[in-house]
């Protein structure tokens, strides 16, 4: 059975103008297209990230699907190295 599959954009949050489209399954871990997404905008491959929502309400990705996370998220999500993050 094919499942319809989801659109996510990642948007670098030092830099809107560069963001990435992915199609992504539903019941995919969502980890995946973050490190995809990261990769794809510039940051280097030991580089430590996390994601916000557009209003800069950090997202928690690790265990869970992309269903879940766009249930509670919707489907734009910045990117931020941590050195923006300050940790």
């Amino acid at each position: 059975m094919f499942e319809s599959m989801i659109e996510l954009t990642f948007v670098r949050a030092d830099n809107p103008e560069r963001r990435v489209v992915l199609r992504a399954h539903p019941d995919d871990d969502i980890v995946d297209y973050a490190i995809e997404a990261a990769k794809k905008l510039g940051l280097g491959p030991d580089e430590e990230f996390g994601l916000s929502t557009p209003t800069g309400r950090p997202i928690r990705i690790v265990g869970r699907t992309v269903r879940d996370v766009v249930a509670s998220r919707g489907t734009v999500f910045y990117i931020a190295s941590r050195d923006m993050l300050g940790r």
